[in-house]
């Protein structure tokens, strides 16, 4: 063979062996995107599962709206700002010891503020600390004690703790009811 028709040759196989690699790459998209399209029409057809929870009942609206007025009023006595004298330090340690009897006035919520209920006795737990402190330091609150700062301070770290409690209390309770 002439070297031209041996160029002919080669190019026509080239062309040739092209033209197979396209069709066979061509073919593979085709089936891919037919795929594709198949398991995406499947998995638009699957219908979501969801959980709704029950409206909430009169016993847990008000035990919520209790939680949040019990901290109010129980904060606005021992955390309100001003000269400490034993009076004030009276009524913060009565306040503070008024949570556990108040929280036991709103009533048993319910099985599903289960654990909002536990976060509500462990606040009023803390607010007990806070009148435990208050009792402490009144004995010491017109001498050069350096005993009256520390206490002062775990009684107001506990107060917080117990209103931060609270809070908490509420919002997993709201939380349960969405």
């Amino acid at each position: 063979m002439p070297a031209p028709t041996r160029r002919r040759s080669h190019s026509l196989a080239a062309v040739v062996v092209v033209a197979l690699l396209l069709a066979g790459c061509a073919g593979k998209k085709a089936t891919t995107a037919a795929t594709t399209a198949t398991t995406t029409a499947i998995a638009t057809t699957v219908e979501p599962t969801t959980t709704t929870n029950p409206p909430a009942t009169p016993a847990e609206k008000a035990w919520i709206a209790g939680v949040g007025k019990l901290r109010q009023r129980i904060d606005r006595t021992v955390l309100r700002s001003g000269v400490v004298t034993q009076a004030s330090l009276r009524e913060g340690a009565a306040a503070a010891r008024s949570c556990r009897p108040g929280l036991d006035k709103l009533g048993d919520p319910g099985e599903r503020f289960a654990k909002a209920v536990q976060r509500a006795q462990r606040a009023c737990a803390s607010y007990a600390r806070s009148a435990d402190a208050q009792a402490r330091v009144a004995p010491y609150l017109n001498t050069a004690s350096s005993r009256v700062e520390e206490l002062l301070n775990q009684a107001t770290d506990q107060a917080g703790n117990g209103s931060n409690g609270l809070r908490e209390a509420e919002a997993m309770a709201k939380e349960a009811v969405l």
